[in-house]
């Protein structure tokens, strides 16, 4: 039949499509031979048409039953999806990854341990002890950002200008993240307890110092010597033993960095062995020196998020990622443009992070 033509003809453009639709492609991936399939499959006639005349039948057909605006929604959100994902994110391995039914805001608890064994005398009574709690709070916030073309700018760039419009939006999006995660850390806001993410009263701010063997130890040892959160007034919490596995750093420090994680001597002192190669695994992030209250000096020890919770990374459930949109104005043959997401990330405990001020 001729809407399963239709239907068969859009789904073949769609798949030419995704085919050229490497983020960093050159090829237009709404070439005019697969507008003009289109429209030869609904009984248009293309014969002498040019490529501009082509583009201009299938953005002004898309007002009634076309199969165009199928094709550019979904290509466009596969374009999305894979400039997304391309997209460099070093705050990945720190985090815990959640999704969240709604926008209501959501209390995470964190419990002490279980009460500490006491010895339990003959014919006495097992003793009742207490559990401790602390809570964080946050909630999702939406963010986005729209952008219209009018059809002439669509055609007279062959309409590379959505393509690469599509693609920005999901580098943008990754990039967003990137600065939410990483601004947790360097923004040092306050947790429920009111006291800063990294403070003293933390136990995970240690002397300044630049990275070397003997400063690493010493964040190594405050983090190792965490306690969990007392159970009451009267008990202390336990030792928890943190393993440091990641060493985080800006740009300005990433040679030493690598030196210290992955050489097995230590640097311009060969005589030694450097005892965390291989031990711990370093992560290069600009942004903890770009961003508000960074420093090119900080640098961080985090423990993995297996061990221990340290920044919640949430996102509204069905929606892994950016969502885009695409709409025509009936009145100007315009294509407007909307990218959504809908992401927060929150500091969930300090236990798990140490921050050394640097030099």
């Amino acid at each position: 039949t001729e809407a399963e033509t239709v239907s068969s003809s859009a789904r073949a453009a769609s798949a030419a499509s995704r085919r050229r639709g490497d983020p960093g492609s050159s090829e237009c991936p709404y070439a005019a031979h697969n507008l003009a399939r289109l429209l030869r499959a609904r009984g248009e006639q293309v014969r002498g048409l040019s490529r501009s005349e082509i583009a201009r039948m299938a953005l002004r057909s898309s007002h009634s039953t076309s199969d165009f605006p199928y094709i550019l929604a979904n290509v466009a959100s596969k374009r999305l999806q894979m400039a997304y994902d391309a997209a460099p994110q070093t705050f990945r391995p720190i985090v815990n990854e959640v999704t969240l039914p709604d926008f209501k805001t959501t209390s995470v608890v964190a419990l002490s341990d279980a009460p500490a064994f006491v010895q339990k005398l003959e014919g006495a009574e097992y003793t009742y002890g207490t559990v401790g709690e602390n809570r964080e709070q946050y909630a999702l916030a939406t963010y986005g950002r729209a952008i219209r073309f009018t059809d002439e700018m669509l055609i007279n760039d062959d309409l590379r200008a959505f393509d690469r419009m599509v693609t920005m939006f999901g580098r943008s999006a990754a990039n967003f993240e990137s600065d939410l995660v990483w601004g947790v850390i360097t923004a040092n806001a306050a947790l429920s307890d009111g006291t800063a993410l990294f403070h003293a009263g933390h136990g995970n701010l240690v002397s300044a110092g630049a990275i070397n063997i003997t400063n690493l130890g010493a964040a190594s040892a405050a983090m190792r010597n965490q306690k969990t959160l007392a159970p009451s007034a009267t008990e202390d919490g336990q030792l928890m033993n943190l393993t440091p596995s990641f060493l985080a750093v800006p740009a300005e420090l990433q040679t030493v960095a690598l030196q210290y994680t992955r050489s097995t001597t230590i640097p311009n002192d060969p005589a030694y062995a450097n005892v965390y190669a291989g031990t711990i695994t370093p992560i290069i992030e600009p942004r903890l020196a770009s961003l508000s209250g960074g420093s090119t000096d900080d640098w961080y020890l985090f423990a993995s998020p297996a061990e221990v919770d340290m920044i919640d990374f949430a996102g509204l459930e069905g929606e892994g990622g950016p969502v885009i949109f695409q709409e025509t104005d009936f009145d100007t043959d315009a294509v407007k443009l909307k990218a959504r997401l809908r992401r927060a990330a929150k500091a969930i405990d300090y236990r798990g992070m140490v921050k050394n001020p640097g030099s």
